[in-house]
């Protein structure tokens, strides 16, 4: 599941970076996006080896991007309407992105690395911090 969310979030991620350094004018935009995706799955398959998270912790690392992704938006949203600057929206959008992923990342207590004690040996990791009620159980 690593894998799958760090193809999913690397092409918002680096289309947001792309538009915030003005990185190209968006025509070969087709081949942006597989690049960006086979550098997500890449990266999440290298950070699945390294740090051999649970799925849960995964879910909570999406749902940490989600938020902050939201937040993001909103208070960039807020600067768009005085300032009329497009960057500082996806800028906004980054961090708050990177805001949500560290809260998520540190209220999951994702191991160590390889070497140290893994994210979900048994009884290693730490609880939940974030309890939703979802239909057929809780998340």
């Amino acid at each position: 599941s690593m894998v799958n969310s760090g193809g999913l979030w690397m092409v918002p991620t680096g289309l947001l970076v792309g538009f915030t350094l003005h990185l190209g004018s968006g025509k070969n935009m087709p081949r942006n996006l597989f690049v960006l995706t086979q550098a997500g799955l890449a990266t999440g398959a290298i950070i699945a080896g390294q740090y051999r998270p649970t799925r849960e912790q995964v879910l909570t690392l999406d749902l940490g991007l989600l938020a902050g992704a939201l937040g993001g938006t909103i208070f960039g949203g807020i600067v768009l309407l005085y300032t009329d600057s497009f960057e500082a929206l996806s800028t906004a959008i980054l961090l708050g992105m990177g805001l949500g992923a560290w809260i998520a990342l540190d209220s999951t207590g994702f191991g160590g690395g390889a070497n140290e004690t893994s994210a979900n040996a048994v009884g290693q990791s730490k609880p939940f911090a974030l309890s939703v009620p979802i239909i057929g159980g809780r998340f």
